[in-house]
């Protein structure tokens, strides 16, 4: 997760694997393959479950991250939220295998 790893951090989003603990804390039910991004103490939050495999996992980040540069988490009900995250994230994730095939320099 290095690439995402590094634009997580350069944009002070923290992320997190999901944990049966700090989801009952923040009331958010642990659903395999899932992810969601908020807002803690003003800054952004990106948890995902890292129960699922690598590829899986770079995907429910990505797709979180595309929440958070998009603005979402400032309008979350916006219809399309959803759609954004998505490409974002699918776009996210096959450049990312594609620079770990060394297909783009």
């Amino acid at each position: 997760m290095g690439i995402l790893s590094s634009i997580c951090k350069r944009n002070g989003i923290i992320l997190y694997p999901m944990k049966e603990n700090i989801t009952k804390r923040f009331g958010i039910f642990r659903t395999p393959g899932v992810g969601c991004a908020m807002s803690v103490n003003g800054k952004p939050v990106i948890m995902y479950d890292e129960e699922v495999g690598e590829w899986e996992q770079r995907f429910i980040i990505a797709h979180e991250l595309g929440h958070v540069l998009f603005g979402h988490l400032r309008n979350p009900k916006a219809e399309h939220n959803e759609l954004e995250a998505n490409t974002f994230a699918a776009v996210l994730t096959a450049l990312t295998l594609f620079k770990e095939m060394e297909c783009v320099k």
